[in-house]
């Protein structure tokens, strides 16, 4: 993670190393309250009937 003045990426390389990923998804798991998959999609499915319109 840490960078050397020789060697300063961008934010869009700088988030792909492997230890920004890491720290995301552990942040996301701790931090934030996902739904399910299946409730995402089955809220998205509904949206596209014709009952929701």
């Amino acid at each position: 993670m840490p960078q050397s003045a020789e060697k300063i990426l961008d934010h869009a390389p700088l988030f792909r190393e492997p230890e920004y990923r890491k720290m995301l998804a552990e942040k996301k798991l701790n931090f934030e309250c996902p739904h399910p998959d299946e409730i995402v999609s089955d809220q998205r499915d509904f949206t596209q009937t014709w009952e929701y319109r």
